[in-house]
Parts: C-alpha cells; sequence; structure tokens
C-alpha cells in the first residue's frame, strides 16, 4: 500500500470510527467499535464488580468504567454444545451486539454469557433480547434511537 493510498485509508478509518460505521472489511482489519476484553482478570473484575441482567437466552454483565472505550467480551461454555454450538452462539451474539451497541456511550465493560438456548435462537430473536437487555441497564440503545429518526 502506498503513501497515498494509508493516507486516505486513514482517513476513512477515522470518519467510520467517529460515524460507528463499520463493514465488515473494516472489521477484520481491525477497526471495531469495541475493544474486546481478553484477560481472565478482567473478566474476573466485571463478573465480581459489575451488576448482571438476565435473560433465558443471554446473561449481561455491565461495570461502568474511567475510561472513554467500550469493551466488551463474549462468553460460550461448553455447556452450550460442542464447538459449532459455541461458534454459532458468539456469531450470533457479535451480530446483536454489533446492531445495538453505540459507539459514543463512555467506559463500559460489557461481558455477554450464552445461555443454553442461544445456539438454537434466530439472530433477529437475539437482537430482541439484547434490546431488552440493554434497556434493563440503562444503556443507550443504537437501533432504538436509528428507529426514531426514520419515523
Amino acid at each position: 500500500m502506498g503513501f497515498q493510498s494509508r493516507k486516505i485509508f486513514d482517513i476513512l478509518a477515522e470518519e467510520c470510527t467517529l460515524r460507528g460505521v463499520f463493514s465488515a472489511t473494516e472489521r477484520r482489519r481491525g477497526i471495531m467499535r469495541y475493544r474486546p476484553i481478553r484477560r481472565n482478570s478482567e473478566f474476573g473484575r466485571v463478573y465480581a464488580r459489575g451488576k448482571s441482567y438476565v435473560n433465558p437466552g443471554l446473561v449481561m454483565y455491565v461495570l461502568k468504567t474511567r475510561s472513554k472505550k467500550t469493551r466488551v467480551g463474549l462468553t460460550a461454555t461448553k455447556k452450550i454444545g460442542h464447538a459449532v454450538q459455541r461458534n454459532r452462539a458468539r456469531r450470533v451474539m457479535k451480530a446483536a451486539i454489533d446492531e445495538h451497541l453505540d459507539y459514543n456511550i463512555g467506559g463500559y465493560d460489557l461481558i455477554f454469557v450464552a445461555r443454553g438456548m442461544t445456539p438454537r435462537l434466530k439472530s433477529w430473536q437475539l437482537s430482541s433480547v439484547v434490546a431488552k437487555l440493554f434497556a434493563q441497564a440503562g444503556l443507550p440503545d443504537k437501533a432504538k434511537r436509528l428507529s426514531l429518526i426514520h419515523i
């Protein structure tokens, strides 16, 4: 990639970051609307200090942090099933989170834990579950805001 095309890519990435619009290609390149929670100690801190919101399809833990970035962790244990079911659960959770999580909500650590019925849910069903959990937690819902704008 030449200097000029790299500069254009950086400008586009910055615009996408500011607007909160990301394509699948941009996500593969590492431009995402949230940062992942990776370390076991970070998961443990959110489990211990965060507030949990429970639904038959999903559990969400929320912890307000001092940072300005939102971090998200996804968990699908072996109780869910074999690797195919766990991967499907994570994939459907990612799609629902992308639909509802706004880029500018402030500093939160969110953990989504798949439950037994999560891999059997359709993406639109899990999306409505995530919307309910966001409403319970008092988090802003991007999909709800966009639907109000279009009306």
